[in-house]
């Protein structure tokens, strides 16, 4: 069997959509309603963006264009689950493969005063119910291993990746129909 078909189940959570509400954990449910939206500290966001800023350079051909395409990418967010439901923060450039661990950064950083008229977004990525219903199956399913998950923004909406980091399994849990 090849390597990409035991790592990619995207297929198994695709059944889950807005035409299955059977399958859909309600959009009344605590957990969804506390935990729809991943966020970060203002300090958070002032360094994955510093960080963004800049390995800019990094993205960008000799000639100008974009090495990574028309809508941008190559620059990758991911959440890592803790145990206590919380998200730790990893960067990393695609030019240049650097990595950024938000938590070590806060830690090893003096980021000095950010100024009160600071406009940060506190969100880090968020599921609409259909992508909290396929989340919350692929952490079932994965009981026990270190959950992470992706979001990269397009034009239309974040795509959204989710991976067991244990064993290399992933499924890509964007609702797209909604695009």
């Amino acid at each position: 069997m090849e390597n990409n078909d035991i790592l990619n189940k995207t297929s198994l959570y695709d059944v889950i959509k807005e035409s299955t509400p059977e399958l859909l954990i309600p959009d009344t449910d605590q957990d969804f309603i506390d935990h729809r939206d991943i966020i970060m500290s203002k300090e958070e966001y002032y360094v994955i963006e510093k960080f963004n800023k800049e390995h800019k350079p990094c993205r960008i051909l000799p000639d100008g264009r974009h090495r990574f395409g028309a809508i941008g990418g190559g620059f990758e967010k991911r959440a890592y689950l803790k145990p206590d439901g919380s998200f730790k923060f990893i960067c990393r450039c695609a030019g240049c493969n650097e990595i950024l661990d938000v938590d070590e950064a806060l830690k090893n950083t003096e980021i000095g005063e950010i100024p009160e008229d600071y406009k940060y977004y506190n969100t880090f990525g968020n599921f609409d119910i259909v992508e909290w219903t396929r989340f919350k199956k692929f952490c079932e399913d994965h009981t026990g291993h270190n959950i992470s998950v992706g979001f990269m923004g397009t034009g239309l909406g974040f795509i959204i990746v989710v991976k067991d980091e244990d064993n290399g399994e992933y499924a890509d849990i964007t609702n797209s129909e909604c695009w």
